[in-house]
């Protein structure tokens, strides 16, 4: 979530810098056109490649690290020999394993409430289905992971609802951005085959 936002301010910045360049902010600071122009198109272009790049791999990250998060359970069988089983509270294919316990996030699988002598550090956050979950682990599941789904019973999340805040509407806006590039990269040969199709067919080449 940390490289998120730092990806998020990086783009940012370097948008704001190319516009201001280009209405001559650069003669008030006694820089070339080119420099700062170059600078804040590096910028811009660093904080969408690297954004693009930390949500797949964050994708990848959260999917299996909820898939792997729940615990052992120990029990003997009809032979009395221990055995023990490993549930889950995420599932791919449905319903998860194992139901969730109310003072357990099941995005980290540590516990959301403090013990009498500790004090909350995280903050909590409630989805609309009723389960609550570390602010950061909820964030970093559905806005990083790219994951618009419950980590436990799978109900579809509202994204807006995680941009409450006005400074936090870049974020929403970077998250489509980096969505579009994304696609555009990854068809981009497929348009590009398709138009040089169409061209040939209506004879334009």
């Amino acid at each position: 979530l940390f490289i998120h936002k730092l990806c998020s301010f990086l783009g940012f910045f370097g948008y704001v810098v190319t516009v201001l360049t280009l209405f001559g902010i650069g003669i008030f600071l006694s820089m070339k056109f080119d420099d700062l122009f170059n600078f804040g198109i590096l910028c811009l272009f660093y904080g969408i490649y690297y954004g693009v790049l930390n949500r797949d791999l964050a994708a990848i990250c959260s999917n299996t690290m909820a898939a792997h998060i729940g615990v052992s359970i120990f029990f003997k069988n009809f032979f009395s020999i221990n055995c023990s089983i490993y549930v889950q509270y995420y599932s791919d294919e449905g319903l998860p394993k194992r139901t969730l316990e109310s003072d357990m996030c099941a995005v980290c699988g540590n516990k959301i409430s403090a013990n009498g002598n500790e004090r909350q550090v995280e903050q909590l956050y409630n989805l609309s289905c009723g389960h609550t979950f570390h602010e950061f682990c909820i964030r970093g599941w559905c806005i990083v992971g790219k994951n618009e789904i419950c980590p436990y019973c799978r109900e579809k999340v509202n994204l807006k609802e995680f941009f409450t805040n006005p400074w936090e509407k870049t974020e929403a806006v970077l998250m489509y951005v980096l969505d579009f590039v994304r696609y555009l990269v990854a068809w981009n040969p497929i348009l590009v085959f398709l138009i040089r199709g169409i061209y040939y067919v209506m004879g334009l080449e």
